[in-house]
């Protein structure tokens, strides 16, 4: 509307989009939400809430919008031209609504930011490879907008004084259509975020009260006690596995790793090898957490790293290039691959090659 001169053509709509500021990111927490979620996210009245902000700016700016047009005109070229010439009142309620937009941000920011900080954490109890669910791109995008709107915050308080006021404001402009551009792009190549049926029936299972992955912590009655005798509420107080079963099927998930090798399977889930063993996924994920005091996603992968290691060193496969010793141990790209044999490993897998053949 400022670009094509609706402002001027239509004065009565300056200022009808800023209490849309805060709007931004009650909405993209609910998408971030919506995402992360492992049950579908339903609307209901208290999440207006989110949006009272929103109404009581558009209280706020109510003696702006009831000027008459040449008033709003003035008011406008003089917060975007000369500043110093409006009157203390105005430029209270022009500038210090939009100041309110700061607190909001750091809060929704923060929120968001957890959620898929929980969710990245959460599916590694229940899958072995991520790259077709993981939300770390998502990370990137939250920490681009804060950024985005940081300097959109701050722009009148310095883009005017510098003359710089078209080039921030294109290079906001550039920003946004970048952002939206990425941000689709990102959403039509991994829709499988969208098909959640296993994924939230999966991610439900190592759930605690909090919504948090469990840790050692929680395991057992005995660890839960503290210095002062109260017990803390995990996800395991109730559960009916004994440790002398828990370390039953901890060896007999050891054993079926050597003897099938399940884990060169690249989409193994933690479903599928529960059923392996005939055990339930929410005892195998106890196990998880409190016998092997590792997630199943990291498990996996170091299983996954040793048969590489042993395909390396292997004359038979010398002729196979990385990717192709990726693929052979249950990878299903190439920077998993990298990643998984540097943590569990602490070189790379040319490195390795290398080494094993100099010896």
């Amino acid at each position: 509307m400022y670009e094509a001169n609706y402002y001027v053509r239509y004065r009565h709509l300056i200022g009808v989009v800023w209490p849309c500021y805060f709007m931004y990111w009650p909405l993209l927490y609910f998408y971030v939400r919506e995402l992360t979620s492992p049950k579908r996210f339903e609307f209901s009245l208290r999440q207006y809430l989110h949006f009272l902000p929103a109404l009581v700016s558009v209280l706020l700016f109510m003696p702006f919008y009831s000027m008459n047009t040449n008033e709003k005109v003035v008011d406008w070229a003089l917060l975007y031209i000369t500043p110093e010439r409006m009157s203390l009142s105005k430029l209270n309620v022009l500038y210090g609504v939009p100041l309110l937009f700061g607190p909001q941000k750091i809060v929704y920011f923060i929120l968001s930011y957890r959620l898929v900080m929980d969710y990245n954490s959460r599916i590694k109890q229940s899958f072995s490879s991520l790259e077709k669910i993981s939300l770390s791109w998502l990370r990137s995008v939250l920490l681009f907008v804060f950024i985005l709107f940081f300097v959109v915050t701050a722009l009148p308080f310095f883009a005017t004084s510098l003359r710089i006021v078209h080039e921030i404001r294109y290079l906001f402009y550039l920003s946004i259509a970048s952002f939206a551009f990425y941000f689709t792009f990102k959403t039509v190549l991994q829709q499988e975020i969208f098909s959640r049926i296993e994924i939230a029936n999966q991610a439900e299972l190592i759930r605690t009260d909090e919504g948090r992955v469990p840790d050692a912590t929680i395991c057992s009655p005995e660890s839960q006690q503290k210095s002062n005798g109260v017990i803390s509420k995990g996800k395991y107080q109730k559960s009916l596995l004994t440790d002398e079963r828990a370390a039953e099927i901890a060896r007999q998930l050891l054993d079926l790793m050597d003897s099938e090798k399940p884990y060169l399977k690249p989409e193994l889930t933690l479903m599928e090898l529960a059923a392996k063993l005939a055990v339930s996924p929410h005892n195998l994920s106890q196990v998880f957490n409190c016998e092997i005091r590792k997630s199943f996603f990291d498990f996996v992968n170091e299983y996954r790293v040793g048969e590489a290691k042993k395909l390396l060193s292997s004359p038979q496969y010398g002729h196979y290039s990385v990717l192709g010793i990726a693929l052979e141990a249950g990878f299903n790209s190439k920077s998993a691959f990298y990643t998984a044999f540097g943590k569990h490993a602490g070189t790379t897998p040319s490195e390795f090659r290398k080494q094993q053949t100099q010896e």
